[in-house]
């Protein structure tokens, strides 16, 4: 969720480019004009998934809005509006960066985390609950892949229950969302 108010400025690591270049940019490409569009608070958000590839909606973004302060790991999420609720009672869920990180660190994966539940939090005005998803439950397999998920779990509790966030993990999807399951 992005705050203009806790914006750092765009330039900060980026290619400072002069004014006539920039106004081209914004006349020119679509995701450019939209994004300064947001950045300006002339509209609330930006949907350009069916005219630009995920790279470059995320370079315009990065150019136009930057990231939100105190925000360490850009990333994703999906959000998906089921017709028919989880066995948990779910009906909307968010699922944290399937686009931007292929292969996150244990530390990225809590930023993720974070982020998504606060993103999810700020869409749908519910309280968040978080799954760090594996194919592993609780130990059930292993690997670099389930310790790197292990990891995340173990560096998020802290993290997660200062923002008051309820948080579990490592969880296969089905143990995260069917209570029985998961129990």
């Amino acid at each position: 969720a992005w705050n203009q108010k806790e914006s750092r400025k765009p330039a900060e690591k980026q290619k400072i480019i002069d004014l006539a270049a920039a106004q081209k940019t914004l006349r020119e490409k679509r995701i450019y004009f939209g994004g300064m569009m947001v950045k300006l608070g002339r509209v609330n958000g930006l949907v350009a998934g069916s005219i630009a590839s995920t790279g470059d909606m995320l370079r315009a973004a990065f150019h136009t809005l930057g990231t939100q302060k105190g925000v360490k790991t850009a990333s994703s999420c999906f959000i998906m509006d089921l017709r028919e609720p989880t066995p948990s009672g779910d009906s909307v869920l968010a699922f944290g960066d399937c686009a931007v990180i292929p292969n996150p660190t244990a530390e990225q994966l809590v930023d993720i985390g974070i982020a998504t539940a606060e993103t999810y939090r700020d869409l749908t005005g519910n309280e968040p609950r978080v799954a760090f998803l594996s194919f592993s439950t609780k130990g059930s397999a292993g690997g670099e892949l389930v310790e790197k998920v292990q990891k995340a779990v173990e560096l998020a509790r802290s993290v997660f229950a200062e923002k008051g966030i309820k948080m579990d993990g490592e969880l296969q999807f089905d143990a995260a969302i069917v209570p029985s399951v998961g129990t």
